[in-house]
C-alpha cells in the first residue's frame, strides 16, 4: 500500500508542477530569453465568485468524467494548451490506473465546498471509489481540488489542480 501511495505521489509531483498556469505568455528567442512580467494577483470581486466556481466546476467535471470513462479527451478539452502538452493521455492513464490500484473503481463525486487562502480559491470535490475486500464492499474516498486565482485585468484562471492522497 505504501508503495502505491508513493507511486501516485511521485506521478502527481511529476505532473502537477507543470499544471500551474499564470496566464502570462512570455516570448522567448534563442538569443536572449525574455523575462515574463510578474503576475499581479487581485482580490476576488463579487462578480468573480460565480465565474471562478463555474470555471473550476467545468474543469473538475471533465476530470471526473475522464476518470470514470477512461477517456482522456473529456479532460483535455478543458486544459490550457500548455497543460495539455504536459499532461498527455499516457500520463492520465497511468494516474487513473494508480487511483484504481489504491482506491478501487470510481463510483461518484460530490462538491464539498471552497477554501479561501488570500487571493486563491480552492474548490474541493470528494471522489468515492469501491472495491471488494474479503468478499465485502469497501469504500475509499479522496479529495480532488481545483485552485483558481484572479490576475490584475483578467478573468479568473486555474492555477493548479490535483488529487490529495490521505
Amino acid at each position: 500500500m505504501k508503495k502505491n501511495i508513493l507511486l501516485i505521489s511521485l506521478l502527481l509531483m511529476a505532473v502537477l508542477p507543470s499544471c500551474f498556469h499564470s496566464g502570462v505568455e512570455s516570448p522567448v528567442t534563442p538569443e536572449a530569453p525574455a523575462e515574463a512580467p510578474p503576475v499581479v494577483l487581485r482580490n476576488f470581486e463579487e462578480e468573480d465568485q460565480l465565474s471562478a466556481l463555474a470555471l473550476a466546476t467545468g474543469f473538475a467535471e471533465s476530470f471526473i468524467k475522464s476518470v470514470e470513462s477512461g477517456e482522456y479527451s473529456f479532460w483535455e478539452k478543458k486544459m490550457t494548451p500548455e497543460t495539455a502538452k504536459k499532461v498527455n493521455g499516457e500520463k492520465f492513464l497511468k494516474m487513473r490506473e494508480e487511483l484504481q490500484k489504491i482506491f478501487g473503481d470510481f463510483k461518484e463525486a460530490s462538491f464539498m465546498g471552497e477554501l479561501i487562502s488570500g487571493n486563491l480559491r480552492s474548490y474541493l470535490w470528494k471522489l468515492r471509489f469501491t472495491r471488494e475486500k474479503d468478499g465485502k464492499p469497501e469504500i475509499s474516498e479522496t479529495v480532488y481540488f481545483v485552485r483558481v486565482f484572479c490576475e490584475e485585468g483578467k478573468a479568473p484562471a486555474i492555477s493548479g489542480f490535483g488529487v490529495k492522497v490521505f
